[in-house]
């Protein structure tokens, strides 16, 4: 039913959801204590990727939704919860390297 009354809210949940399975992902490759650094970093970068795809899209359907003059609440919440995924794996480095927090990025 939402996907009908709500298109763009409906697509939106969709990636968000993807978005959240590929930082389980991403995060479960970097716990594996049978992966080496390489591999984590591979991982990591990966993820990355993809979460930035998702994020995206998740702003194209923002706009659009902006230049339809539709309520764009939600829609934001959802785009606020990838962003913040994303910069989950970009802080992940290889042993021996300090991970930055957030607020040292301008």
């Amino acid at each position: 039913m939402a996907r009908l009354a709500h298109p763009l809210i409906a697509r939106a949940v969709e990636l968000s959801d993807q978005a959240l399975s590929i930082h389980e992902a991403t995060m479960a490759a970097q716990r594996e204590p049978h992966q080496d650094d390489q591999a984590k970093m591979q991982a990591a970068v990966e993820g990355a990727t993809r979460l930035k795809t998702v994020a995206t899209q998740l702003n194209r359907l923002l706009e659009q939704a902006q230049s339809q003059g539709q309520k764009t609440d939600r829609l934001m919440r959802m785009h606020a919860q990838v962003q913040t995924l994303r910069d989950t794996p970009q802080r992940l480095k290889p042993r021996g390297f300090l991970a930055q927090p957030a607020s040292w990025r301008a």
